[in-house]
């Protein structure tokens, strides 16, 4: 049985009490004055979600007990008697650096089970509890052998110090225990190029007698990488002695490659010879990471290349081949000859970039590839970007570069800015009250919510559209300071951009009990906005706490990250601080975590004249088109999708400017109706946009040539479905 990785808490069947001493808690307004026994009690109560909501508020650090509590909540692993909740962890996980004395302590109580619990929480608190070091080496000494196991885990987790951490765990590679071993060769790996030291331990351990331990053993010189070369000799004799069916060869293949030493590569060829699916692919990937140095390969990967239909290996030989000898024209005819039959043609496809010129004889296919809107979008940016490489001139002479999308840029409205007043002394003191005031946010709405993502306008509610998620639109109810800088829109967005970094903390915590969250720095924009595209494309070097981050259970939503989504809400970018993805993944996209994040926003958002810098990409949205695949609307209604929030906001932020312009396209709206097979589709496509939502979209608009827009729309024939969104058609 394998041990909790140090990253990822996983829940483990031990068991809690009711705590020993009973604190009662102060008389709080949102808690009923219960004992800290009784809430723990409550906790455990999985038919009550809301009762454990309240309870876990109560026992973490902003509760009525802050660290109070942390010594009952320790008490609960010690009884074997009731069920254990997952829940206790991560409150104590919760508690940081103010539950490190008391789990310290821990480590020498007469418990087992609390123990190990207290050890695997002091390798999950972040910061990391420097402070715990030594009671962590002490506790890899422990009579039980979990306890042990787990202190090798938690303290690799804890300290990457060459120094400190692993001697200790070159000691437990002779530990009696089987499991023991295995954790402490895991550990190493996660220490990746620091454990280089432990190279001759590990090579010992690919002797070992328990097979996960020769697995583990293996698995860490890979991860140790080229500072294990010494090992290559043991790696090899293992490869040949270990029977054919064993599945640690295939580990032992690719620790060769991640090695790459180039004593290993004829083990490698012949690996490729093998009756294995698996380690003939893991072979040919080790293979292509020696680069040049493999060109001895070439013929047995030729072979292989020809082989179809075995799972993704030939995607994995074709790659493996433009990286060895990329000056190989006899490669680019067995690529093409394989190529519709590929599993992964972007791949494919990246790999025929690698050869260059010697590759023109691709360019058919690639150009026909990149311009499939039935193919994966990700797929076809492949192609144009070996198509690139291939011959610069093609792609240029073709318009190559953003074919590849599901969108393009139609004809840009010319649109002359009346003169907006400069920002007075007074507003500005406004605009900083209002985002101070974002620190009361304390519920989750658009761009804030883990179980929904979507488009919303706060000032106009109406405007909502649900994206997805765990549940339906859940009537979000915006702040009054979160609605009135979205209302402000180009006068509040250099504030906004400002107050990126304030780290101040709202009333909002978002938790998993049983899912996995990070911290980063995730958003999306236009590809047609060179201005946006060229600031999310920045690369930048990740700073130390973002290495340090880590998966949390908890995340307090900061005043910056609320600026995140206001700040998207008036650019018209679905940003969202909490995002779900499936399956019970959470990732917290926070600009006060992540300085790149920060500069990425305001390179893309900032400018002289932020009106002016709004309406300029507000206008690259409107006029965004989707392409037609001919056969469904897939793919196509992103185009109308940054149509209809574009308009949205030019209408509000700029009504004298738009409205006529926004006027004349609803008159040459197609709002027929036919009982015509595919009708209905076709009329989207001539009015380029979602008509229903583009009129749902259009209709608040009090601006006189919207209204008379609408009621000559209402006169005409119409779909009776269309007609129900024109508010002057129902007077």
């Amino acid at each position: 049985m394998k041990l909790i990785p140090q990253m990822v808490l996983v829940a483990v069947l031990l068991v809690f009490p009711v705590a020993r001493a009973a604190a009662q808690s102060p008389k709080h307004p949102d808690q009923p004055p219960k004992t800290i026994d009784q809430w723990i009690t409550e906790l455990g109560d999985n038919r009550d979600r809301e009762k454990q909501a309240k309870a876990r508020d109560a026992l973490g650090p902003d509760g009525s007990f802050g660290s109070k509590a942390v010594p009952a909540l320790i008490d609960v692993f010690a009884d074997p008697k009731k069920t254990f909740n997952f829940e206790i962890q991560s409150i104590l996980v919760d508690h940081g650096s103010a539950a490190v004395p008391d789990l310290i302590k821990a480590l020498k109580r007469p418990e087992p089970d609390i123990r190990i619990m207290a050890v695997h929480i002091l390798g999950n608190i972040r910061p990391r509890p420097k402070e715990a070091i030594p009671a962590l080496i002490q506790a890899t000494k422990d009579t039980d052998p979990a306890v042990r196991g787990a202190a090798a885990c938690s303290l690799s987790a804890v300290s990457r110090s060459v120094d400190k951490t692993v001697p200790v765990l070159i000691a437990l590679l002779a530990d009696p225990d089987d499991t023991v071993r295995s954790t402490a060769a895991t550990s190493l790996g996660d220490l990746e190029g620091k454990a280089k030291p432990a190279v001759g331990a590990l090579v010992t351990a690919l002797n070992d007698k328990d097979r996960s331990v020769r697995e583990e053993a293996t698995i860490a010189l890979a991860r140790v990488g080229p500072g294990a070369s010494p090992a290559i000799p043991a790696l090899i004799a293992a490869f040949r002695k270990w029977p054919v069916d064993d599945s640690n060869r295939t580990a032992v293949v690719d620790a060769l490659g991640r090695i790459r030493a180039g004593s290993a590569v004829p083990t490698l060829i012949a690996a490729l010879t093998e009756n294995d699916d698996d380690l003939r692919e893991t072979a040919a990937y080790a293979l292509g990471s020696f680069g040049p140095a493999a060109i001895a390969a070439v013929p047995n990967l030729l072979h292989l290349a020809k082989v179809q239909d075995v799972g993704t290996m030939q995607d994995t030989v074709i790659e493996a081949l433009s990286k060895i000898d990329p000056s190989a024209k006899s490669a680019v005819p067995v690529i093409l000859d394989a190529f519709n039959g590929l599993k992964d043609t972007g791949r494919a496809a990246t790999s025929l970039g690698r050869y260059g010129a010697g590759a023109k004889a691709a360019l058919p296919k690639l150009a026909a590839l990149a311009r499939d809107l039935n193919a994966d979008e990700r797929d076809r940016e492949a192609a144009v970007k070996a198509i690139e490489k291939i011959d610069p001139e093609f792609a240029t002479r073709q318009g190559m570069a953003l074919a590849y999308l599901n969108i393009r840029l139609g004809k840009l409205a010319a649109v002359t800015l009346k003169p907006h007043p400069a920002v007075t002394e007074d507003q500005k003191e406004k605009i900083r009250a209002l985002i101070a005031e974002l620190a009361k946010v304390g519920q989750p709405g658009h761009g804030l919510s883990a179980s929904m993502s979507g488009h919303a306008f706060a000032p106009l509610p109406d405007q909502t559209r649900w994206g997805g998620g765990i549940l339906p639109n859940q009537g979000f109810k915006s702040s009054d300071a979160f609605r009135d800088l979205v209302a402000m829109g180009p006068t509040a967005l250099p504030f906004l951009l400002e107050a990126l970094d304030d780290k101040t903390s709202t009333k909002m915590k978002v938790r998993t009990s049983s899912g996995i969250m990070g911290v980063g720095g995730d958003f999306r924009g236009n590809p047609l906005n060179s201005k946006e595209s060229r600031a999310i494309a920045t690369e930048f070097a990740e700073t130390e706490s973002e290495k340090d981050s880590g998966l949390i259970r908890t995340y307090t939503v900061k005043v910056g990250d609320v600026c995140f989504a206001v700040i998207g809400q008036i650019v018209g970018r679905s940003y969202q601080v909490v995002q779900y993805i499936p399956s019970d993944i959470f990732s917290i996209n926070s600009p006060t975590a992540t300085p790149a994040m920060r500069t990425r926003l305001r390179a893309a958002w900032s400018g002289a004249d932020p009106a002016r810098a709004l309406l300029d990409s507000l206008l690259i949205d409107y006029a965004t088109e989707g392409k037609f695949n001919g056969r469904s609307l897939d793919g196509w209604d992103k185009g109308s999708s940054y149509q209809i929030e574009a308009v949205v906001r030019l209408l509000y932020y700029f009504p004298d400017e738009m409205a006529p312009v926004v006027a004349a396209r609803l008159r040459s709206l197609d709002v027929g109706f036919s009982t015509a097979n595919d009708a209905w589709m076709k009329r989207e496509v001539r009015n380029g946009v979602r008509t229903a939502d583009f009129l749902r979209a259009v209709s608040w608009c009090q601006a006189a040539p919207i209204q008379a827009a609408l009621a000559d729309l209402a006169r005409r024939p119409i779909d009776p479905k269309l007609q129900e969104l024109i508010p002057v058609a129902k007077k």
